[in-house]
């Protein structure tokens, strides 16, 4: 995954500078997939977003987690954007948890806020499923994430809780690298077409899933009129 400073775009995507912003390159960054119900800028829609559902938006740095797009196929499941209060802050006063799926194209938006659990010994976060995301698993669902920041490590948990215990669990724990040419170069040479290895990944274990006979959930069809939502959480 590639990690950005919003600020900072312009200076490494573009013609002849370290990302292509070019569909057709072997590997680039697509601006407008994200935050498909905003306007302007990536910046200027995050910062409209948070302030139309909070009121107000942090004035700090914003960070996007996110996949690139490989030979023009581009689909992440989740985006991280980090939304800073100020520069030398330690964690995001902002997390929005960008949620994709496939086939339906849909995207949800979680505009979440920070509470430090104990427990966890982490930034955790719980709050209602509001998207059809598999066809395994119900809308009943609360969402449980989790976010820890370990040196130049990012640490992401996601559970999924079903009446109060949990049923699903996904996570990944990431390395920070610079963002150079031969950095670029070398995870395309490890890693051609990460995008359509994700869509490969999740459609096998959908398969494996319906192997075992597991139930099936078709799409609530009342509950998509909108392709591209939005839903403010509160921390539990």
């Amino acid at each position: 995954m590639a990690y950005f400073d919003l600020a900072e775009i312009d200076q490494v995507v573009g013609p002849g500078k370290v990302l292509s912003d070019h569909r057709r390159a072997a590997i680039s960054f697509p601006r407008d997939v994200h935050l498909r119900s905003q306007r302007g800028s990536l910046e200027q829609r995050v910062r409209s977003l948070v302030s139309k559902e909070l009121g107000e938006c942090p004035t700090g740095p914003i960070h996007l987690l996110t996949q690139l797009r490989y030979f023009g196929h581009y689909f992440s499941p989740l985006n991280l954007f980090f939304v800073y209060r100020a520069p030398d802050s330690a964690f995001p006063a902002i997390i929005l948890a960008e949620v994709n799926n496939i086939p339906w194209g849909e995207q949800q938006v979680y505009v979440l806020k920070p509470t430090w659990s104990e427990a966890d010994q982490a930034y955790a976060y719980e709050h209602p499923k509001q998207m059809h995301v598999s066809p395994f698993m119900p809308m009943n669902h609360t969402y449980r994430w989790s976010f820890r920041s370990v040196g130049q490590q990012l640490i992401v948990g996601l559970e999924n809780h079903e009446e109060g215990r949990p049923v699903f669990h996904a996570g990944m724990s990431l390395e920070k690298k610079p963002l150079a040419h031969r950095t670029i170069q070398r995870f395309l040479w490890r890693l051609p077409a990460m995008s359509l290895k994700v869509v490969a990944a999740i459609y096998y274990e959908a398969w494996k899933l319906w192997w075992k006979r597991c139930p099936i959930y078709p799409h609530p069809q009342s509950q998509h009129a909108a392709r591209a939502a939005v839903q403010v959480t509160e921390p539990a």
